[in-house]
């Protein structure tokens, strides 16, 4: 196996092959020197085998859907001052956020405009949560799509980072009340929250209902009982490590399904709680002026990739209503006389909320950074 790069042959120590072509390899010398494509993979060859027994063709699609480039591909230093000026990171922050940017970009660009990031792309970025359209992922992308023109492009991205990783509390306050302002007025209505913090109750529930899928496909010995095997392992008799283990199942069986109930009921609990875990207080939507109405019942799920939660799910619409509405009522009772005799809370206001609950704000963070 010849290196592709510096022609050695055949390559000693440690072989890279590159799993989206065809047939390049990297001795390991080549492979820290950055000469192939950035946005492909390479698989760590510790024991040679059998070069007649190659794969013929590309082991692996890219993983990337940018464009593809090599590390002779920079910022400008005008451009990388600039950006310093506007975010919080420094020039090797910058440069490696291009890298991932290049490696994402679809958009066709010029001389002036390097293209961007689609929301097709953004929506592959999120993974099985992109599978149903949710609210705050659309408010999310907005954050990030400044001039709204349905791209996200380099200034964009890093300004956006900057305050998701480094902002302060008063600047993620400035866009997320941005984000609760759907119809940008410069105010929040009850229904603008209601549906926030109903978006942000099914995304919650959606990244549950990921956690509890990966318990039940991984390993059920060692998620519940570790020293399972290693018991068993020590019975010479076999027929009683099979009963053994068939005793053991619906135990494992009961345990999964508890800990399905309790991330579901957990993220409920948090939910409701999530706007600071006040007593109940009598105010009511008529009082709130505004002509809101709470939403008609959300519609349960027509299908399930468990039937336990068939029997969990419609209970939870109902709960997940009740406790959405009465986030709402608590919203605005705690932003003050003004907001609730006018149905609608200011910027300052919303500004004065936070710095009491910042939880009103989590919904903000929930994808983390996306990217």
């Amino acid at each position: 196996v010849t290196c592709n790069n510096c022609g050695i042959a055949p390559i000693r120590g440690i072989r890279y092959k590159c799993a989206n072509c065809v047939d390049y390899d990297l001795c390991s010398a080549c492979e820290a020197q950055d000469v192939h494509i950035k946005t492909h993979l390479f698989l760590k060859i510790r024991i040679p085998f059998p070069p007649l027994s190659s794969p013929r063709s590309a082991l692996l699609n890219t993983f990337y859907p940018g464009k593809e480039f090599q590390s002779s591909t920079t910022l400008t230093w005008d451009k990388l001052r600039n950006l310093q000026k506007k975010t919080k990171f420094d020039h090797v922050e910058l440069e490696a956020f291009y890298d991932l940017f290049q490696s994402l970009s679809t958009a066709e660009g010029d001389d002036e405009n390097e293209g961007g990031i689609t929301k097709e792309v953004f929506e592959q970025c999120l993974g099985p949560l992109s599978l149903e359209k949710n609210l705050v992922t659309e408010r999310i992308f907005s954050f990030f799509d400044q001039d709204n023109d349905g791209v996200i492009n380099f200034g964009e991205l890093v300004c956006g980072l900057s305050v998701l990783l480094k902002g302060t509390l008063d600047e993620k306050v400035k866009y997320a009340f941005m984000g609760y302002d759907l119809d940008g007025d410069g105010y929040i209505t009850p229904t603008e929250l209601y549906n926030i913090f109903k978006a942000y109750f099914y995304l919650s529930m959606e990244l549950v209902r990921d956690i509890v899928n990966t318990l039940e496909n991984e390993d059920e010995d060692n998620i519940l009982d570790p020293t399972l095997n290693k018991s068993q392992g020590k019975d010479s008799d076999d027929n009683v490590t099979s009963s053994s283990s068939i005793a053991q199942k619906p135990r494992r069986t009961n345990l999964l399904e508890e800990q399905r109930k309790q991330l579901i009921l957990q993220i409920e609990q948090k939910n409701k709680k999530s706007i600071g875990g006040y007593d109940d207080i009598g105010v009511t939507y008529g009082s709130l002026h505004s002509g809101y109405t709470p939403h008609s019942p959300l519609k349960p799920r027509t299908s399930f990739s468990n039937p336990k939660e068939e029997e969990i799910w419609p209970i939870m619409e109902v709960m997940s209503q009740e406790a959405i509405e009465e986030m709402v009522e608590k919203t605005f009772l705690m932003a003050g006389e003004h907001a609730i005799q006018s149905g609608r809370i200011s910027f300052e206001e919303f500004k004065k909320f936070v710095k009491t609950d910042p939880t009103i704000i989590s919904w903000f963070h929930a994808l983390g950074t996306v990217f």
